[in-house]
């Protein structure tokens, strides 16, 4: 393992605690005049957003807007796919009152659907990892368009990351999701 998967993994590992650990403290339909805490919330969030989409091959230039495909770490399987971690991302885009800490989380979400074949030990991993993903994405698309419609970019990502699931969702056309 580099230096830089140790390193930004941990950073990720101790972000993703943190947003627990605020939004526990924070209730469960967390404002904006919850004030520092809300700040520390978002600046989590970011953090998480720029471990996740980090370019590990220094592939891309300053001029594109995002990396097209940005593949994480193996080494970091164990923190993406725990739920328990994951969970308050999600609770984030559904139950915060804050558009800056949605989009970010909405961002964080869509990275989620980078994890490719290789990040699962079995078929069985992938299957329950995608039956826990796919509903909470469709739940956060359908959301947003239904009833905020504003978060057009979010949206397009999501699109995005629903084909680069399409592969992996096919790959072994014995396992259904």
């Amino acid at each position: 393992m580099s230096f830089k998967d140790l390193i930004l993994g941990e950073i990720l590992t101790f972000s993703l605690k943190a947003v627990g650990t605020v939004m526990s403290q924070l209730g469960t339909t967390p404002t904006e005049r919850q004030g520092p805490a809300m700040d520390l919330l978002l600046q989590a969030l970011k953090v998480i957003y720029s471990c996740m989409t980090f370019d590990f091959a220094g592939r891309y230039d300053d001029s594109m807007e995002s990396p097209p495909f940005n593949q994480m770490p193996l080494a970091w399987s164990s923190v993406i796919l725990n739920d328990a971690l994951m969970q308050p991302i999600f609770d984030i885009v559904f139950n915060t009152r804050s558009e800056a800490h949605q989009i970010v989380a909405l961002k964080i979400v869509g990275e989620l659907c980078n994890c490719r074949i290789a990040f699962f030990r079995d078929d069985d991993q992938k299957k329950r990892y995608y039956s826990w993903l796919l509903p909470k994405l469709m739940h956060a698309m359908e959301t947003f368009v239904k009833v905020r419609g504003a978060y057009r970019e979010c949206l397009i990502a999501f699109a995005k990351y629903t084909v680069y699931l399409l592969p992996d969702l096919s790959e072994n056309r014995q396992t259904s999701v």
